[in-house]
């Protein structure tokens, strides 16, 4: 809770997406969804956005939010997209 330490001013959401590597995606999406997490609704280029799927980029991934609006998203370690080629 940004708020817990007494602050009075309404805590703003990110701009971004804030990207987690995680070395296991299936238990980061279970231990989100115990945790009552906010999936993205829809898919993300034809793939369910809120449930880990493989992108057409090659990586594996998930989106939601957390409870004050920042969007994130995790990734397989072995699969995240860094802008370079793997060879």
């Amino acid at each position: 809770d940004p708020n817990a330490d007494g602050d009075s001013y309404k805590a703003q959401p990110l701009s971004e997406w804030l990207y987690f590597a995680v070395d296991d995606l299936d238990a980061t999406h279970a231990a989100c969804a115990k945790a009552g997490a906010e999936f993205l609704p829809g898919d993300i280029h034809g793939t369910p956005a809120g449930k880990p799927s493989k992108r057409p980029w090659g990586e594996r991934s998930f989106y939601m939010t957390d409870p004050w609006g920042n969007k994130i998203c995790f990734v397989d370690r072995s699969t995240a997209y860094t802008g370079r080629s793997k060879s």
